[in-house]
Order: C-alpha cells, then structure tokens, then sequence
C-alpha cells in the first residue's frame, strides 16, 4: 500500500474534488493491497473506496474553515484523507462499527504530519511535490489492525468539542455535517477526473497554451517566454 501509494500519486493524473487532495492515490492502493490479502471481490474492493470517499469528503465538509482562516493557518495538506484508510481496511476486513471507530480514533491520534508547504520551498522542494506523504497509508492500516485485535481508540476524536478542528485550524468545525443526509447524498458523485497528468490548477492554462498552438501553428523555438494569469493557488503553487 505504501509503496503503490507513492508510485500512483507522484504520476499527478489523479481525481479531483472541491478543496480537497487527491483521495484516490490513497484509498485504492491500500483497497487493492488488503483486498489482495483476504483474496477480495472486484464488488467488495469498490464499495469499500467508496465509503473511505465518503467519510474523507464528509470531514472535510465539516471542518469547513472561512476564507480568512484557511489561508493563515488551515493545514490544507492534513485535514482528513488519513480517515479514509480505515475505512477502508476495517471494511474489507470485516471489523464492526464500534471496531472501525476505534480504527478511526487510533489513526487520529498517530497521523502522519509533513513540513507545510512554505516551509517545503524554502528547501527547494517544489510546493507540489507528491511523495512526502507516502507514509499515510501505514498508520492507518496498523491502526485497524490494531482494532481488529481488540485495541481501543478515542472513538469520540470527530464529535464537536473535542479539538479536531483545532489541531487542523479551522474557526467553524461543524460535526452535524458528517451525518448530514447520510444514505441519501453520496459526495463521491461530485469527483472528477484530470484532463492532463498534471495539477489542476494549471488545467486552464494547458487548455490556453493547446488552442493557441493549434490555432496559430507556434513552434517552440519562436517562443520566448510565456505569462500567465491565474488564481491565488495557481500562483502560489507555481
């Protein structure tokens, strides 16, 4: 699972979501790695990545931090995907709901954390860069292993008041929208697919540079130099 999850997620040709990473390049690699290990069924590998989506989207939904406080001190890179593991892999592996939320609650308290992102470019490591959370997968999976052998979690770490927000710096955490239309609303309809194995960010701009070229027959060498206008992602990422 680890290792798929470093290969899958440094080709940058993965799923999107309204202010949320790629949750594909984590929950499928370890989908088909314990799914390999209990000889799984295609039926059983795809429900259990829907439901890992479900709850990553759905945390995300309810940590929700305004405007003003995501670009000071939201850790954009750590606010939910790590949930999605055990969901995963306590799903296929047949742990119950009170096993899954001890799986849950062990996996909060051992998440992984990575150098934020100013701080990655000052060591001249690019703001996007995909392989420095490889280990995400790890201790969610050793957290529901764990579980599945009995081992108690904080089976409250998500309910309000408990300071989930404030580890991951959000001003408005709202836990009602976890459960909010649950059985009814599947976010994993909002996912799309990158056109370009690249960011999305920079999708517009792939489009742009594509119609010009092949509209105006531009050759590399008459090019000499390229500007671009964009969002504040856009330009701070790149």
């Amino acid at each position: 699972a680890q290792v798929n999850r470093v290969l899958t997620h440094v080709l940058d040709y993965d799923e999107t979501y309204s202010r949320l990473g790629h949750m594909s390049t984590v929950l499928v690699p370890v989908a088909l790695a314990i799914g390999e290990r209990i000889n799984a069924s295609g039926r059983d590998i795809i429900n259990a990545i829907v439901l890992g989506y479900e709850v990553i989207i759905r945390i995300r939904n309810a940590v929700d931090p305004s405007e003003e406080v995501y670009w000071k001190r939201f850790e954009k890179a750590d606010s939910g995907v790590h949930f999605g593991v055990p969901v995963v892999a306590g799903k296929l592996l047949g742990l119950n709901a009170d096993e899954i939320a001890d799986a849950l609650g062990l996996t909060g308290n051992v998440r992984p954390r990575r150098v934020t992102l100013p701080d990655r470019a000052k060591k001249g490591m690019p703001r996007w860069m995909k392989i420095t959370l490889g280990d995400i997968t790890i201790p969610g999976i050793h957290a529901t292993l764990l579980a599945q052998k009995g081992f108690p979690g904080d089976r409250m770490i998500l309910d309000q008041g408990r300071g989930y927000e404030v580890h991951v710096g959000s001003d408005r955490y709202d836990a009602s929208k976890l459960i909010a239309n649950l059985g009814k609303e599947y976010h994993t309809l909002g996912i799309a697919f990158k056109l370009y194995a690249a960011c999305r960010l920079s999708s517009a701009a792939l489009d742009a540079v594509a119609a010009i070229v092949a509209e105006q027959g531009i050759k590399a060498d008459d090019v000499e130099k390229v500007i671009v206008r964009g969002q504040k992602h856009l330009v701070d990422d790149f």
